[in-house]
């Protein structure tokens, strides 16, 4: 499943979280989806699709990449309507506009 950059990770389904938590828990053991170590492995794999989807084709950039877009002076406005789309939340899973236009040098 690929997650919908407006929903965050978090938005998957509770198979999801219990294939997380199957992947990252110590033993194989499950961890409740409340845990802290389970918000830590969400924090990286969110940092981790964050870093990959700046280098990803987005439609709404016309198949660009959000580094090509704010790279082309020309272009640069756009990942920046883009981002301001995106839901600004605060919690495990949620991919982070502020994070992303620091990594694309879009920060006033």
């Amino acid at each position: 499943m690929v997650p919908n950059p407006s929903q965050g990770i978090a938005a998957g389904s509770p198979e999801d979280f219990a294939r997380l938590s199957a992947t990252h828990a110590p033993s194989g053991a499950t961890l409740p989806p409340d845990s802290p170590e389970l918000a830590t492995v969400l924090a990286q794999v969110t940092h981790q699709y964050e870093q990959d989807w700046l280098d990803q084709p987005v439609p709404a950039l016309s198949g660009r990449t959000p580094r090509e877009c704010a790279a082309d002076p020309t272009r640069r406005p756009d990942p920046i309507r883009l981002l301001d789309t995106f839901p600004d939340i605060d919690e495990p899973g949620a991919m982070s506009p502020a994070r992303l236009r620091a990594a694309l040098g879009l920060t006033d």
